[in-house]
């Protein structure tokens, strides 16, 4: 069995140096669990100092299980209080060392209601005893017992701190466990991923999302490759109506690579629309939609049309528009293209598209004509246009026909004023 230096510097501390060490008197005696004043240890005698040496020497090979055989042997001897006190403790260090901890509480118990180990043994007993407890799911056992450890020690670790606020946490007793976690991240010589995260769920558990805003802002300074933060530092502007300031951490976080969940990728595209930033939203959506995270179907290429028509990326939309046809084959799509084209003044563009959506099938044609008429005329192809208006002529309703009369006579007067020109000028 391997244990660290530290637990093993402890076993040996509590055989040898607890011992020889002058006792600190305690202030005062709370319940049954802190010593009485003492201000001379017991002398250990020569036969049980041999026996402690001999356990120090197994403790330090890691013999632990012939190391607690001796200890319980040494239990049966005739002890003073003193040395009875430190033989209970080190079978409960042992026993919580081989995981044994039901048998590691009873000793640590026994050794405190002693009250004879010196004031600074006593604490390190109260607060083993503490964590065993805490491993057992005793957190107001563990709390009680920690809160007295903190009465006698002058100046409490961060850890210390942490510990019993994250046994208050356990417990939902949010408000008590605020402050320890928070002067545990106050003394803590480095920043401490864990402690600050367990803080900032407090906050959210108590929708306190302004409390959590600074904190999430700083683990973002330590850890700015955290997703999880990014989005909970959004969550809680979203919860104080500040959509404003959610759309800035969002786009930082996505610009930063931090935003992988689809959910929030859609989010994020709907909120630059709520925000009138449609290019961006279209440039979000494609993007992702090219890589892969978003699949390349119906519902994206149709929201995306919709964005790219909103912010008036026609070249956009056209490319979106082909890419719905590939999958659907319908021809009204041509045609919706070949409106945008007209729109736009692309003509030829317009005549192709309207050609290729009579050829898929639309269910009205006649509409695809007169765009195919229009953009031959804009292109002075003005015999072919006439071809074609004269099929809307013939085959249209009587709006339909309407307008193909309407540029069926601006065709012929183009071609008449082409022929006079022509004949004037002797061509």
């Amino acid at each position: 069995m391997t244990v660290t230096t530290a637990v093993r510097t402890q076993l040996l501390v509590a055989l040898i140096v607890l011992i020889y060490s002058a006792a600190v008197p305690a202030q005062t005696e709370i319940d049954r669990l802190m010593p009485a004043p003492r201000d001379i240890i017991p002398e250990v005698s020569d036969g049980i100092y041999l026996k402690i040496e001999t356990v120090g020497k197994l403790l330090d090979d890691e013999n632990f299980d012939r190391a607690l055989v001796e200890m319980r042997q040494l239990e049966k001897r005739s002890l003073n209080k003193y040395e009875r006190a430190a033989v209970w403790q080190m079978i409960g260090y042992v026993n919580g060392v081989l995981g044994n901890t039901g048998l590691a509480i009873e000793h640590f118990e026994k050794a405190l209601a002693a009250q004879a180990l010196p004031q600074f043994a006593h604490q390190g007993v109260l607060y083993s005893l503490a964590s065993l407890y805490s491993g057992e799911g005793e957190f107001q056992r563990a709390i009680d017992l920690l809160q007295l450890w903190f009465q006698y020690e002058d100046e409490p670790a961060a850890d210390a701190h942490m510990l019993i606020g994250s046994w208050y946490a356990a417990l939902s007793q949010y408000d008590d466990a605020l402050p320890f976690i928070r002067k545990a991240i106050m003394l803590s010589e480095r920043p401490i991923e864990s402690w600050y995260a367990l803080e900032v769920n407090i906050h959210f558990s108590q929708g306190n999302y302004a409390e959590a805003v600074p904190i999430l802002k700083s683990m973002l300074s330590y850890w700015p490759r955290r997703p999880r933060y990014w989005n909970m530092l959004a969550d809680a502007y979203l919860q104080l109506d500040n959509e404003k300031a959610t759309l800035d951490v969002m786009m930082t976080a996505y610009n930063n690579s931090q935003v992988t969940d689809t959910q929030r990728i859609m989010a994020l595209v709907g909120l630059n629309m709520a925000h009138d930033m449609p290019f961006t939203a279209g440039s979000i959506l494609e993007n992702e939609m090219i890589a892969g995270v978003l699949p390349d179907d119906l519902v994206n290429l149709k929201t995306l049309l919709q964005i790219w028509l909103s912010a008036r990326e026609y070249g956009h939309a056209i490319a979106t528009i082909e890419k719905i046809f590939a999958i659907e084959n319908d021809g009204s799509w041509l045609l919706r293209a070949a409106k945008i084209q007209v729109k736009t003044g692309e003509w030829r563009r317009a005549g192709e598209s309207a050609e290729r959506a009579i050829d898929a099938g639309v269910d009205n044609p006649v509409s695809a004509l007169l765009l195919q008429g229009m953009a031959l005329t804009e292109l002075g192809e003005f015999v072919e246009a006439l071809v074609i208006f004269r099929k809307v002529a013939a085959t249209g309703d009587e709006e339909e026909q309407q307008v193909a009369a309407a540029w069926i006579r601006y065709a012929e007067e183009e071609i008449n004023y082409q022929q006079k020109f022509a004949a004037v000028s002797g061509r």
